[in-house]
């Protein structure tokens, strides 16, 4: 009777134990897949970043060519006068 006990003890444990060895998996399974999770969102957070910095640049070139068009236009009006007053 005694070794008969001793096996149901020993399977009841072994069961626990593979239990705990399956919880522990899923558990090393879960906290990798929020790892990765977070690595997605930052590595979504600085793709946005830099979209974000990308359209600033845009801006700004833009607003350099419009800056050199008036800075032309106004240098054809200085020399125009300039021009004009060699004239005299």
């Amino acid at each position: 009777m005694g070794t008969c006990n001793t096996l149901r003890t020993t399977e009841t444990y072994t069961t626990e134990n593979f239990t705990l060895i399956q919880l522990e998996e899923e558990r090393q399974k879960l906290k990798k897949k929020e790892l990765l999770n977070c690595h997605y969102r930052m590595d979504k957070l600085t793709i946005l970043q830099l979209e974000q910095t990308i359209e600033e640049m845009q801006h700004r070139v833009e607003n350099w060519k419009k800056d050199v068009v008036l800075q032309n236009e106004s240098l054809a009006e200085l020399l125009e006068i300039k021009g004009n007053y060699e004239k005299e």
